[in-house]
């Protein structure tokens, strides 16, 4: 046997029924890289456009609780490299949102289940001063790079609720999945944005995804899924009016995921914003590494 056959031996050998091991596990820890460059609405006449590569770094933590199910918590921190005139960048970095959240598992089949999600968002985003708003800035463009499904946790000076629903069924060698999440938002400050900035107190943000995988072998497989975000209501509307009378996203999200052993998992997908305010003017790669205990 060659080394190369001893070596897929031995990665499918670790790699059997491990997604089967999921509902055995009572600790999950993830994180996540999203990097890509983007040119994107902002909300302030001065600056009614923000521009750059940026990189949303986010931590999330779970803990299973029986019977009420998962505890989790989930904090992004954006870094972005801001483009300025005269071709100068300017960098930042940026604290978003902290979610705490309660996920309800529900099997109506072996092959199927449903998730019910509630989650508080607390206020926690930084923002910067009136005359340059950088952190406000670098959130902005961290937005953009998931087609601004990421915006309740990446807008300054809101609070909220994200209520949502996901159904996940199993056809070997498939797996689909398909997920509602309509964050409520209530706006508690100004985040330092100008007066003439339109905000609104209260936001409805609503996305929904759809994936299919198609796993080659046990343990590597590859996804398609999409996604529209909308904005139903704006907690701040953009500058520009042509901005503002857009307010579907849809995002075209193509993957890999690959299992190492029971407890490890990886992926990479990448998310392209198609039509809407960012299409052809935003696109980011995802990767994450999830370990399940």
């Amino acid at each position: 046997m060659t080394p190369f056959a001893r070596a897929a031996a031995l990665a499918i050998l670790l790699s059997a029924n491990a997604r089967a091991t999921e509902r055995e596990e009572l600790i999950s820890l993830s994180l996540t890289n999203r990097a890509g460059l983007a040119t994107a609405p902002f909300v302030t006449p001065p600056f009614p456009e923000v521009s750059g590569f940026g990189m949303v770094l986010t931590g999330a933590a779970a803990a299973r609780f029986s019977p009420l199910g998962w505890l989790q918590l989930k904090l992004p921190v954006t870094f972005a490299w801001l483009d300025f005139p005269a071709g100068a960048q300017v960098p930042e970095t940026a604290l978003g949102n902290l979610e705490l959240g309660l996920e309800h598992p529900l099997e109506l089949r072996p092959s199927t289940r449903i998730g019910l999600l509630a989650a508080f968002i607390v206020p926690s985003a930084e923002h910067g001063t009136e005359t340059a708003l950088l952190n406000n800035r670098a959130l902005a463009l961290g937005s953009a790079l998931s087609g601004g499904k990421d915006s309740p946790l990446l807008t300054p000076g809101v609070t909220g609720l994200r209520l949502g629903a996901s159904v996940e069924h199993s056809q070997h060698p498939f797996e689909f999945r398909a997920s509602l999440d309509v964050p409520l938002l209530a706006r508690v400050s100004d985040a330092s944005l100008p007066e003439e900035t339109e905000t609104h107190p209260i936001g409805i943000l609503p996305a929904i995804d759809l994936e299919a995988t198609w796993w080659l072998t046990p343990w590597f497989g590859t996804s398609l899924g999409g996604g529209l975000f909308a904005e139903l209501l704006r907690v701040q509307d953009p500058a520009l009016e042509g901005d503002r009378n857009s307010r579907l996203q849809p995002v075209l999200e193509p993957g890999l995921h690959l299992w190492l052993g029971h407890h490890v998992e990886l992926g990479l997908e990448a998310s392209i914003p198609v039509g809407g305010t960012l299409g052809g003017d935003a696109w980011s790669i995802g990767v994450q590494g999830r370990l399940g205990l």
